[in-house]
């Protein structure tokens, strides 16, 4: 199918090939050969003046103007998945819907444990694929390569919406034995110490930043 001139399957194939940067990988996931996965690249280069994507070194890299591309080619693709094609699996009962998630195994017992065990009532074939946080980054959301990211608020996209789904407070661990903390830690205290802090997704956010001035309840 053509729009203004331009086959839309290129999107497609173009969102996949910017996600991967590599022609075996894309056409792996094309379910393509790699001569027509490269064929395709090479359509996509003619119709938008670029090179796209270039070989430096053993990798391929994306040329900025693909940069500028890939964030909306990828929401156009996720609007269509939602918005159209979604309308196709309206009743709930019926549904065979696969759902990525990406979420902490906390996030998954507390919230999605009793949720799945009714959706498995209510919508017998719906699928869950459950993600770690430390292999994807929130961007993979954007993109379309994932349905639902559940993270600390500080890792979301400020240009992605995002709502609020549950809080949660710090607990702070002290040895029994350290004689220099009594009923209330201060986050100036934490830092001069020792002391373990959880890292979220892949470039790690801290659950603990030394910057700030939080104060946390001892248990």
């Amino acid at each position: 199918m053509r729009f203004e001139q331009l086959d839309l399957n290129l999107l497609v194939a173009l969102n996949v090939l910017l996600e991967e940067k590599n022609i075996t990988k894309s056409a792996k996931r094309l379910h393509l050969s790699q001569s027509a996965t490269s064929s395709i690249l090479g359509r996509a280069r003619t119709f938008f003046d670029d090179d796209l994507l270039v070989q430096v070194g053993k990798t391929m890299q994306p040329t900025s103007f693909a940069l500028e591309l890939q964030v909306p080619i990828a929401e156009v693709l996720t609007t269509i998945r939602g918005a159209i094609i979604g309308k196709r699996d309206h009743n709930p009962h019926l549904s065979e819907r696969h759902f990525k998630i990406v979420a902490s195994d906390y996030v998954i017992q507390v919230l999605f444990s009793g949720l799945l065990a009714e959706l498995a009532t209510i919508s017998p074939s719906l699928t869950f694929e459950f993600l770690s946080p430390f292999s994807y980054e929130v961007g993979e959301i954007s993109k379309g390569g994932v349905d639902l990211f559940i993270a600390p608020e500080g890792v979301m996209l400020d240009h992605y919406p995002s709502a609020s789904l549950m809080s949660d407070r710090l607990v702070c661990v002290v040895d029994k034995e350290n004689k220099d903390v009594g009923d209330v830690i201060s986050l100036e205290q934490i830092c001069s110490m020792g002391h373990v802090s959880v890292g979220f997704a892949r470039v790690s956010h801290l659950s603990i930043d030394c910057s700030g001035t939080v104060i946390l309840a001892t248990h």
